[in-house]
This record gives structure tokens, sequence and C-alpha cells, in this order.
């Protein structure tokens, strides 16, 4: 199946679909080719798996089913033919007690001592690749989220995976791949960097609503009172600075008499 035809069974549109850049479409189709890759595979396991059930399990639980059938209609038998010689006093109760002791039957056939996988196996082995598919694609998509591309050769990694379940049973696929690829340290990085850029993005949105309600130039923003209480008030009234004392007439007044003072005494210096 295409991308375009996958994005569109979920519900994409294709106005959404146009709007993929290059290189998302060759990340995303990259990885549902790796999926498809995975899925032929686990299909080939399970046939398989199915093909050895049909041709070797199954028979070989169908003959031993009717041997231990066999064997128990011969006890059977047995047991009829000596109630009848009983009954017609061809056989005694002290012949009976010194007749050499019956075979016991043999035990059931037990698939697992023959190392034989069973009906019950099925479904175990099939929530285990379920489980393997959706660890490689939930891999898939970290990677490419933090790496920007699709993971490569990841049969190398299984196979990394095997060999490090022979020294450490306990080791899983997903442990191989962080150590390998260093996730931990590259996750750290893109959470710094994440909360880098938010901090930004915080910091300039605070600094654009200031200018917007203060503007941009401190000269043409609005005058506020002092913000240091430490600074003692300039005086009022007759107290005040010389352009602060009498009516506004008086300091108009003021005002013409010293420009006319200091235009004389220019005239007398020139």
């Amino acid at each position: 199946m295409k991308l375009d035809e996958i994005l569109k069974s979920k519900g994409f549109s294709d106005a959404d679909i146009a709007v993929l850049t290059p290189a998302l479409r060759e990340t995303l189709e990259a990885t549902y080719s790796g999926l498809e890759t995975e899925r032929d595979t686990l299909r080939s396991v399970n046939d398989e798996w199915q093909r050895k059930l049909d041709s070797e399990y199954q028979p070989a639980m169908t003959k031993a089913e009717k041997e231990l059938i066999a064997e128990r209609m011969k006890r059977v038998a047995a047991e009829e033919k000596v109630k009848i010689a009983k009954d017609f006093g061809y056989l005694a109760e002290e012949d009976e007690a010194s007749a050499p002791a019956r075979p016991e039957a043999p035990a059931a056939f037990d698939p697992k001592q023959h190392n034989l996988v069973t009906m019950s196996d099925i479904p175990t082995f099939a929530r285990a690749q379920g489980k393997a598919m959706s660890t490689y694609v939930d891999i898939a998509n970290e990677h490419a989220r933090l790496f920007g591309k699709s993971i490569e050769e990841f049969g190398t990694l299984y196979d990394d995976f095997l060999t490090a379940q022979q020294r450490n049973p306990a080791a899983t696929i997903r442990s191989i791949w962080e150590a390998k690829y260093k996730v931990p340290e590259r996750r750290a990085g893109l959470a710094k960097q994440e909360q880098e850029a938010h901090d930004k993005q915080v910091a300039d949105a605070g600094v654009a609503k200031y200018i917007s309600e203060h503007g941009g130039n401190p000269n043409l923003q609005m005058r506020a009172p002092s913000s240091q209480p430490f600074i003692p008030a300039k005086p009022t009234g007759d107290k005040g600075l010389p352009w602060e004392r009498g009516t506004p007439n008086q300091l108009k007044t003021q005002r013409i008499e010293r420009a006319n003072k200091v235009q004389a005494q220019s005239e007398l210096v020139h």
C-alpha cells in the first residue's frame, strides 16, 4: 500500500497530504517500508510454524493418542476376559491372586517431554509476535523523531540483541538500541533545546507585549512616578524649583524678564 493510500485511510485529505515536505514523506515511506518488510518476515515465520505444526507436531501427537487409545482398549478387553473366566468358573480368586501382575498402562503422552509445540503455545507465540511488532514500531518512530531519519539495518540491531542475550538474558532490543545510538544523551539534548526554545518564546512574547503597551522608544513612553522610594520627593509650592514658584501668570512674567535680561547682556557684549 502506498503512503498516500495509507494516509487517506487514516482520514487525511489530499490537501493535508500535499503539504508534506519531501524529507518527511521520505521518512514516512521508509518507516512504512520497514514495517512491511517486518510484516512479511513475521508472516513467513508464522507460515513455517504452521507447516511444522501440520506436518510434524500434529501427526506425532495424533500417533501417540492412537497408541494410547489402543493400549486402553487392550486393557479393557483383557479385564473383560478375566471377568468372563471367573463367571464360568475357569478362574478362581486365588488363581487371579497368583497371576503375574498386569503391566500398568503407559502414562499419558506429554508433548513437553519431547519439546513439541502444542495448541496452547500458539496464543503465547502470537502475543509475543504482536509485542515484537509494536516494539519495532515504537523504536522506529522514536528514532525518526530523535535523529530525523529512519533506523538503518534493523536486522543488524536484532543480531546484536541475540548476541547480547547470550551474555545477559535480561537484555532487550530497546536497551541494545538505546546503548548503540546513545539515545538517553540524545533525549536529554533535545529536551534542553526544547526548553531553551520555550524560554526564548516566553521572553520574546513578554518583550513584544511590553512594547505594544508602552512603546519601544523610552523617550516616547508615558511618564510614571519614580519607583525609587529612597530618593526624596522634590519640594512643591514656594519651596519648589524656581520655575514652579508662583502662579502661571507670574511664571510667564518671570520668563519674559529673564529673556529680556539675557538679550540685553548679549547686546552689551557685542
